[in-house]
């Protein structure tokens, strides 16, 4: 699911100075198509008919601008569980409900006004009821506009969020790549995907979640490299390790969880252990543990053997064993397929 498109929330102003604007512009349309009147009775008329043009248009435009706001933001209790979830965790959830439901009120609210007061200005009595009731309308739109402010600013809040949550496709096969920063996840991933993600010799350089395809017939895998150590409550994490810590609980099949045993990365090797005994217990998929960077310092190998020894030993950097773990991901799958059946 792709949130790129989502329209941006503007400030209450911008909205009703547009309306207004679109109803000016209606306004001297028409003045070019009606006659000018003498007397005073057919002036009135026209004056009628002019201002009710005016709110007319103001109404229609506000109408379909608020539209737009909560009928174009996805409906979060519709949304897939991983998305749900997503959605609950990296933005405020029920108070962007909110602000949706108080939108669509006040689309309800201007609508109404202004069938009341093109309803009064058609029975008015002089110019200056036809002033008092126009200047009536727009107080109390403004009114309304005002009120809801807040909430705009919520749901903008809200889609720059949604802006920057990964297209994971759902019903394609997934594989999260998971470890400390720097271990070579990235790398990993552009290894496997032909991907191009940042790649720095420096900790924690996915800012987003970086995912990729890797298409070994006839079969097509998802591929993510989930930053962040899931080492603090959820609550704590920022946006993208909430991101990753739901991609490991809802959309991955499989974790791939990578080793540096040069420690190279900056995280020894206790810490390293520590972790994935931490993803053992928080995610109930299937782990395959890889050992990369064995072309540098591995005098501590035998320790991450010694817990997992059926650990694919690679360097992405020479692409030993890049095939092997491609391998293992096929056989994984066909052997899930076959137990199905």
């Amino acid at each position: 699911m792709n949130f790129q498109y989502m329209q941006k929330t503007e400030n209450y102003q911008k909205y009703l100075d547009r309306a207004i604007s679109a109803g000016k512009k209606r306004v001297e349309r028409a003045r070019g198509k009606v006659p000018k009147m003498r007397g005073n009775e057919p002036r009135m008329k026209q004056r009628q008919y002019f201002e009710i043009e005016l709110i007319t248009e103001v109404q229609d435009n506000l109408a379909e601008m608020l539209s737009k706001i909560y009928l174009k933001f996805p409906n979060l209790e519709e949304l897939s569980p991983f998305y749900n979830e997503l959605a609950r965790v990296t933005i405020r959830y029920n108070l962007t409900k909110q602000a949706l439901g108080s939108v669509k009120w006040a689309e309800k609210q201007c609508r109404e006004v202004s069938w009341k007061v093109v309803i009064a200005i058609k029975r008015a009595r002089s110019m200056d009821e036809i002033e008092k009731q126009k200047k009536a309308y727009f107080g109390r739109i403004c009114s309304v506009m005002k009120q809801i402010q807040k909430h705009l600013v919520i749901i903008e809040e809200s889609r720059r969020v949604l802006k920057s949550w990964p297209d994971v496709k759902e019903g394609v096969r997934t594989i999260a790549i998971a470890g400390y920063p720097n271990v070579g996840k990235s790398s990993l991933l552009k290894a496997l995907t032909q991907t191009n993600p940042e790649i720095k010799a420096y900790a924690f350089t996915t800012k987003s979640l970086n995912i990729g395809y890797l298409e070994i017939e006839p079969r097509i895998y998802q591929i993510i490299d989930t930053p962040g150590t899931f080492d603090r409550e959820i609550e704590k994490m920022n946006n993208v390790e909430k991101q990753a810590y739901v991609v490991m609980k809802h959309a991955a099949e499989k974790i791939l969880y990578m080793f540096d045993p040069s420690e190279s990365c900056g995280y020894e090797v206790e810490s390293q252990l520590q972790l994935l005994k931490r993803i053992e217990k928080n995610f109930n998929k299937e782990i395959t543990v890889i050992v990369n960077k064995v072309d540098l310092d591995t005098t501590k190998l035998s320790k991450i053997k010694k817990e997992y020894p059926h650990a694919i030993e690679i360097s992405v950097k020479t692409r030993k064993g890049i095939e092997e773990v491609k391998n293992t991901i096929v056989k994984n799958t066909i052997r899930k397929e076959t137990v199905r059946k």
